[in-house]
């Protein structure tokens, strides 16, 4: 039975992970590794219990360090995991530092790797991830894209073999997870916002913090802010309207549910685009450029860089009203187990 390796470290990963592993379950052996990249409680065990994805086989625990050193030593930790599991390939997820770690030690060592979340370009080399992405297809095996604009990206850039439109995995995860509370009731009395924010590009420098805080409050809606501890800590030195409601981390079920009830959304997150696009709920991504240009095509995504304007987009929004994308259908996982077969020639 061939044997996989999937790498993951932050929220992103785990949703991305959930629907295909569960499938590759039933004709693979796999082990997952989580770095540890996001290790509060609530970013991590609670999603992998939320995506019943039980306890990771290997906890590399790396949470801490700067940027260099987290990546050099989850580099030394994989390198050693994978001479002694021997896989066949290794799996590796979306674009964050966990994603790179595992795509050069795999590469290094002559193991096939296989990138999900292929081909996806924001343009803008400013943000750490853009970097990430364009290595890892760079040294990828297999490589699978979310929608038709991940094959163009990847051509541009000179890669032909072996790229395929699959889907989005973490929008397989999304179904199933939206079907389960779909009917729950709103987890807020009355009508709010739902806003989450922790790119490095808007927490770490408090004056743009402020001015996002000033003018997110200045909405006149109530907002709901699910904050991770590390931008909770950089709150403390802000001052919070009236009309902003700082919350705990929510986990992956939770978040959806508020997601489904809220009047609309403001975020700086690649995941939130696609699953606001899902249920046709208007999304403000405070950024200038996106990986995920596909939700602005359709419109449900509006960028908004200058929190100064966030205020007449919002008064200026309409009725969203587009087909879904026939490829975000929840089949991505499957697809991909079949490009696998074909790949490495398996019969069951």
């Amino acid at each position: 039975m061939l044997k996989f390796i999937h790498i993951v470290g932050t929220r992103p990963n785990f949703m991305k992970l959930a629907s295909l592993i569960n499938k590759m379950n039933k004709e693979f052996n796999n082990k997952v590794v989580h770095t540890g990249q996001h290790f509060d409680t609530n970013m991590s065990d609670v999603f992998f219990k939320d995506l019943d994805l039980g306890k990771p086989d290997y906890n590399l625990n790396i949470n801490s360090g700067d940027v260099n050193t987290q990546i050099g030593n989850t580099i030394i930790k994989l390198n050693e995991i994978f001479k002694d599991e021997k896989p066949d390939g290794v799996i590796v997820y979306g674009d964050v530092n966990t994603t790179l770690s595992g795509a050069l030690t795999s590469n290094k060592l002559g193991i096939p790797l296989i990138h999900v979340e292929s081909g996806s370009r924001s343009f803008n080399k400013g943000m750490p991830e853009e970097v990430n992405r364009i290595i890892v297809d760079h040294i990828s095996d297999i490589l699978l894209g979310c929608d038709f604009t991940t094959l163009d990206n990847l051509e541009a850039e000179g890669i032909y073999n072996n790229t395929h439109i699959v889907g989005n995995t973490a929008i397989d995860t999304f179904h199933n997870v939206y079907n389960d509370v779909k009917d729950e009731p709103n987890p807020i009395d009355g009508e709010f916002v739902l806003c989450t924010l922790h790119r490095p590009s808007n927490v770490d420098n408090i004056d743009r913090l402020k001015e996002l805080i000033e003018h997110i409050g200045d909405l006149g809606d109530k907002v709901v802010f699910p904050a991770h501890p590390r931008v909770k800590n950089k709150l403390k030195d802000v001052d919070i309207p009236d009309t902003i409601e700082i919350i705990e981390p929510l986990g992956y079920k939770d978040f959806v549910r508020h997601l489904n009830h809220c009047k609309y959304a403001i975020s700086d997150s690649g995941g939130v685009q696609c699953e606001s696009t899902i249920l046709r709920k208007r999304l403000f991504t405070m950024r200038d450029t996106t990986e995920h240009t596909l939700t602005v095509e359709l419109g449900s995504n509006k960028l908004c860089y200058d929190p100064k304007e966030l205020k007449e987009m919002v008064n200026l929004s309409v009725d969203l009203s587009y087909d879904i994308p026939y490829i975000w259908d929840g089949k991505a996982s499957e697809r991909i187990i079949e490009i696998i077969k074909e790949y490495y020639g398996y019969n069951t």
